[in-house]
């Protein structure tokens, strides 16, 4: 059993943000942005001229967080994270529109064993912990531990140590590595 602090941020690593920002977005706008379109962390290069940085109003709404999608399999390969004796704890960034709202979905969808299991912090690089799955270049390149890249469009041209497309993969990642303390 490993004891160690898997810090997980929420936004687009398990609950599907983008693509639900994206669909009110193009309701709202009349537009057909794609999430795959957003090849950068600025998400107001890829919106009509009108709508601009008004896009970042979305990140305020807490009702986006009201039955927002998780990303396939993450309910799962969470849970197994725990079985295999790893302590998850969800790390975000949230506006303060938005503040309480990730928090009150995960409950909802029981991926929180207590209230300590949840922090909201910008500089995810104050976070002690052995390991970060997070989908922001910076959070990655800042974490002092072993940071984990969740693999989205804004993030595919940018170099880390490890890479994940999807939670079978964070899965694998972590049975390889347990398997690797085995035989140390």
């Amino acid at each position: 059993m490993s004891g160690e602090i898997i810090a997980v941020d929420v936004d687009d690593v398990v609950l599907d943000l983008m693509g639900t920002l994206v669909k009110h977005y193009n309701k709202e706008w009349d537009d057909s942005l794609r999430v795959e379109d957003i090849k950068t962390w600025e998400i107001s290069q890829y919106v009509k001229p009108d709508c601009g940085k008004k896009v970042h109003k979305y990140f305020e709404d807490p009702n986006m967080y009201i039955d927002m999608p998780v990303l396939p399999n993450a309910i799962e390969g969470i849970k197994f994270l725990k079985l295999l004796g790893y302590r998850v704890v969800y790390v975000t960034h949230s506006t303060m529109g938005a503040s309480g709202a990730k928090y009150k979905r995960l409950l909802e969808l029981g991926l929180l064993d207590s209230q300590n299991d949840y922090a909201e912090v910008k500089d995810k690089s104050l976070i002690r912990s052995s390991y970060l799955i997070d989908d922001n270049p910076e959070n990655i390149r800042n974490f002092k531990g072993t940071a984990i890249a969740f693999t989205m469009p804004w993030n595919k041209n940018e170099t880390f140590s490890f890479r994940v497309r999807d939670w079978k993969e964070v899965v694998n990642l972590f049975q390889i590595m347990e398997k690797q303390k085995v035989r140390a």
